[in-house]
């Protein structure tokens, strides 16, 4: 829903069609939806991204784990 609603109207609205009609738009975040449905499923396919089976939420926390101290030091 999310990737849908930043597509059509923070991509498309505004750098391609800023004259769409609310229904173009509705059919934009519809096709928007299935072609990042297809993406997905093609990166999760043959584990393209390397999570392997822990899931994706695992897998960002973990590398945020590395990320945070270096940030929060800089901050510091």
């Amino acid at each position: 829903n999310s990737i849908s609603t930043i597509f059509t109207l923070d991509i498309f609205k505004k750098y391609i069609r800023p004259n769409a009609d609310e229904k173009k738009l509705v059919w934009t975040g519809r096709i928007t939806i299935l072609v990042a449905m297809f993406v997905s499923v093609l990166f999760t396919w043959n584990d393209t991204l390397g999570i392997g089976g822990e899931g994706g939420f695992t897998f960002i926390q973990k590398y945020t784990g590395f990320i945070s101290p270096g940030v929060f030091a800089m901050f510091l």
